[in-house]
């Protein structure tokens, strides 16, 4: 994505719809995952109202 196509308010209208669904579906919850160093997408994910979730341990083996 370039630089200036940032901030228009696409990715705050295409999570909403993901959580509409969600709720549709009757899901309780949406999860996902970012790197600790990914600053804007915390702070995106953040004003959005999600918090950190400290309940789950991530495992990777590499192949």
């Amino acid at each position: 994505m370039r630089e200036a196509d940032r901030r228009c308010g696409v990715a705050d209208l295409l999570m909403q719809r993901l959580f509409d669904i969600a709720r549709q579906q009757g899901c309780g919850r949406v999860e996902w995952q970012t790197e600790h160093d990914n600053t804007s997408a915390r702070r995106f994910y953040e004003a959005l109202g999600a918090k950190i979730h400290d309940g789950k341990v991530f495992y990777r083996v590499e192949l």
